[in-house]
């Protein structure tokens, strides 16, 4: 186990070393439908909901079974990776738990055999990112300049500004922490 500071949190992270014995991946449909309006039916004079996009996308969730040194079977189910490996790769999983919680998501793995690494991007911008609360004062401190200004309509559309600036910096420092995390990580867990 090592422990690790992302931000203003830690998390402990865990890693599994084995050789795969079944790899299976499975493809899951994902259908997003949004609608933006209601509209009024000329027959029944109800309102019904318009249909503004359908998108349809694929997940890909890969389930491997590993078994460790000591010859022990272990199922991985993971999402947000498209590994390759075949029966008798060598693989390494590292997973994140933050402190206090007794759960945490996979965040890396390695195929030592085809000597590939792979990362959950969207997990680790998930412990990367800034707490939401900065952006909740970044707001206040806009809005608290433009009411002392003596306007709130401007306190206002600073509050917005500041936040929405303050989300954008929190984005690019959580994929630049994200990426440095990528660079230096050696599955030496």
């Amino acid at each position: 186990m090592k422990t690790m500071r992302a931000g203003f949190k830690k998390y402990n992270l865990y890693a599994i070393r084995g050789t795969v014995t079944t790899p299976g991946k499975t493809p899951v449909p994902v259908l997003h439908i949004e609608h933006a309006d209601q509209k009024l039916s000329n027959q029944n004079k109800k309102r019904i909901p318009v249909v503004v996009t359908v998108q349809s996308t694929s997940a890909i969730y890969n389930r491997l079974f590993i078994a460790d040194h000591k010859g022990c079977q272990h199922a991985l189910q993971l999402s947000d990776f498209d590994i390759v490996c075949k029966e008798g790769d060598e693989l390494v999983a590292v997973w994140a738990i933050k402190k206090g919680n007794t759960r945490g998501p996979f965040i890396a793995l390695k195929n030592i055999s085809a000597g590939q690494s792979f990362f959950s991007n969207r997990q680790l911008m998930n412990m990367f990112q800034p707490p939401l609360a900065l952006l909740f004062l970044a707001g206040c401190g806009g809005f608290a300049a433009g009411a002392f200004a003596g306007n709130y309509i401007t306190g206002l559309l600073c509050g917005a500004a500041l936040a929405l600036l303050a989300w954008i910096m929190a984005k690019y420092i959580a994929a630049a922490r994200a990426n440095q995390f990528k660079a230096s990580f050696d599955f030496k867990v």
